[in-house]
Order: C-alpha cells, then sequence, then structure tokens
C-alpha cells in the first residue's frame, strides 16, 4: 500500500495441517515520523477433526467430533 502518509507490505502463510497455523509479516515506512515500522503475528488453530457431512439438497455442513487428535 502507498499512501501520502508512508508505504506498507505484508505477507503471510497459512498451513492447513493438524492443527493448523498461520504467519504474518508487515513493514513500512511512515513518511511524516520519519521511521520504519513493522508487525509480526503468529497464530494456531485446533478444531479436532473436522468433517463434512452432507445433507439434503447438495448443502454441507462442518460437523467437530470430540477428540483433540
Amino acid at each position: 500500500m502507498v499512501g501520502t502518509g508512508g508505504v506498507m507490505a505484508a505477507v503471510a502463510f497459512k498451513a492447513w495441517w493438524q492443527p493448523s497455523f498461520w504467519a504474518a509479516l508487515s513493514g513500512g515506512f511512515d513518511f511524516r515520523m520519519r521511521h520504519p515500522k513493522f508487525g509480526l503475528t503468529l497464530g494456531t488453530e485446533n478444531y479436532g477433526n473436522i468433517r463434512c457431512v452432507n445433507a439434503e439438497l447438495g448443502s454441507c455442513f462442518v460437523t467437530l467430533s470430540n477428540n483433540i487428535f
């Protein structure tokens, strides 16, 4: 992103393994304050065994099991 106040960029990655995790890194430069800005975000999710159950009319519902892994 480029604007009158500065320039910013970001990149993110998400892995769909069990458990899933993601990482995002952002950085930029503030023209008014004349200094760089950086950010890092990390996260994880564990929904258990997700499966798709077909219902009538071709719709699909996501259900969660009680098992952790």
